[in-house]
């Protein structure tokens, strides 16, 4: 009597494409990013999804929350006096306005402005208090499992031992969330970014 041959699953198909084509998984290299940060902002080796016609690629939801997140803490540890524009993304990041960010740092709203309006640079103590405000917000952040965002907050922590004495650079660096810092993230959150219908595309 002849055996019958097993029948394999068929492996999911992927989400369609605008273009009729279909998304399969990949690891997304020099990824642009700054259309979700609003700053020149760059992901290697994020999970995501690509086209297989067209090579349009989207990221899942929870992947760009992450990412926003490890830019945060990315800034966090800059070396460097934040620039306007990294200390507004920081305030962004604790979703609090000029003015609760200035209570909780004991200053005018108006000291806030200027730092965000460029009008004045931010001095080193109060680039070092909300370096600290951010780092404490981060360990209670949704973007990635508890554990993972309190080990990544206190690491970035123990580098704020001292002020930031060096100006602001005059240019926004490019920031990058690195193959290396997707790598540290759990192997099973990484698998489930790229085994479930992600929910934000980008060219």
């Amino acid at each position: 009597m002849k055996k019958k041959k097993a029948i394999k699953p068929r492996a999911a198909a992927g989400p369609k494409c605008a273009c009729s084509g279909t998304f399969k998984p990949v690891t997304l290299r020099s990824f642009d990013f700054s259309r979700y940060s609003g700053l020149p902002s760059f992901l290697d080796g994020a999970p995501g999804w690509r086209c297989g016609s067209c090579q349009r690629e989207m990221l899942h939801g929870q992947v760009i929350n992450a990412s926003l997140f490890l830019i945060a803490m990315d800034i966090v540890g800059f070396p460097h006096r934040l620039t306007a524009e990294l200390a507004r993304y920081l305030r962004r990041s604790m979703q609090i306005t000029q003015q609760e960010l200035a209570d909780r740092m004991g200053i005018a709203r108006e000291t806030v402005a200027s730092w965000e309006s460029k009008l004045k640079e931010i001095s080193p103590q109060h680039d070092l208090i909300l370096r600290v405000l951010m780092s404490n917000h981060a360990r209670g952040s949704e973007a990635l499992p508890t554990k993972v965002v309190v080990d990544i907050a206190n690491d970035v922590m123990a580098t704020l031992s001292s002020v930031r004495s060096e100006p602001a650079p005059r240019k926004i660096p490019d920031l990058r969330v690195t193959e290396s810092d997707f790598k540290k993230l759990p192997a099973a959150w990484l698998s489930k970014m790229q085994n479930t219908a992600p929910t934000a595309f980008a060219s």
